[in-house]
């Protein structure tokens, strides 16, 4: 579990001023990066607070969001991080084994954890050391979006 506090950068570019912003890179160096005591990233060495989507000035060109890893692995040894779109390769669970479904974080009033959300669920299931090593990744939210549209996965 000592990859629990990993994180993946992803970046998000403008083409025109006040446009949307869309998918560029995902950054995987942490070494440039970290996140202050309320969350937000910065750059490093410079400690220059990013801009998320929501935030972002309209002059601004790029924008950043981080998203964590969960701290598994999934059947192929991959670290999982939200985001992440998965399958259920356990084929002794007859609800779920081929499904397709994406790692989301949730927090509310009873719970902090990382849930495996599939088409048609509100609730997700926990994502627990057990169902990670039969999940496998298959794509993400952002790389590959198209495998969620493919499997009605709505979230």
């Amino acid at each position: 579990m000592e990859d629990r506090f990993k994180f993946r950068v992803v970046i998000f570019e403008r083409k025109e001023k006040g446009g949307e912003f869309v998918f560029l890179k995902y950054e995987y160096e942490p070494a440039t990066y970290c996140i202050n005591t309320e969350g937000k990233l910065w750059s490093f060495p410079f400690l220059t607070e990013l801009s998320d989507r929501k935030n972002a000035k309209i002059t601004q060109w790029l924008a950043y969001e981080a998203e964590f890893c969960t701290g598994l692995k999934d059947k192929n040894g991959k670290l999982i991080y939200e985001g992440d779109i998965c399958k259920n390769t356990d084929n002794d669970c007859i609800l779920t084994y081929g499904k397709i479904g994406q790692i989301k974080f949730i927090q509310n009033q009873n719970q902090s954890c990382y849930d495996w959300q599939q088409s048609g669920n509100r609730h997700g299931i926990v994502l627990g050391m057990e169902l990670a090593e039969n999940l496998e990744i298959i794509g993400n939210i952002y790389e590959t979006p198209e495998l969620l549209e493919a499997n009605n996965v709505n979230l």
